[in-house]
């Protein structure tokens, strides 16, 4: 199935667009992300919680953060072609932090 790409726009805006699942941000909140996933790294080494070397790891973020980027795959076996979110978070402020969960 190939969909055009003002289809696949309008598909990707159906989720965001839903005020009920999501606010709208006046911007980017990857350096405050950021700032809160130092935080309580900081916070696990000063705890014992993780050692020095688990510490360095989890910090190994670029500066500043990427932003993540957000798609839909296509669920093409569903009556109404709908999208899948994916946020694709490398590089961004919890991509190590997330190995944990």
């Amino acid at each position: 199935m190939v969909l055009s790409k003002q289809d696949k726009i309008n598909e990707g805006q159906i989720q965001p667009n839903n005020k009920d699942h999501y606010m709208a941000l006046e911007q980017p909140m990857v350096v405050e992300t950021n700032r809160k996933v130092t935080q309580l790294i900081n916070e696990l080494y000063r705890r014992n919680h993780i050692d020095e070397m688990t510490k360095n790891w989890l910090c190994q973020t670029p500066n500043p953060p990427r932003i993540s980027v957000f798609y839909t795959l296509t669920k093409i076996h569903k009556p109404v072609r709908t999208g899948r979110p994916i946020i694709l978070g490398c590089e961004g402020p919890t991509e190590k932090l997330s190995v944990f969960f």
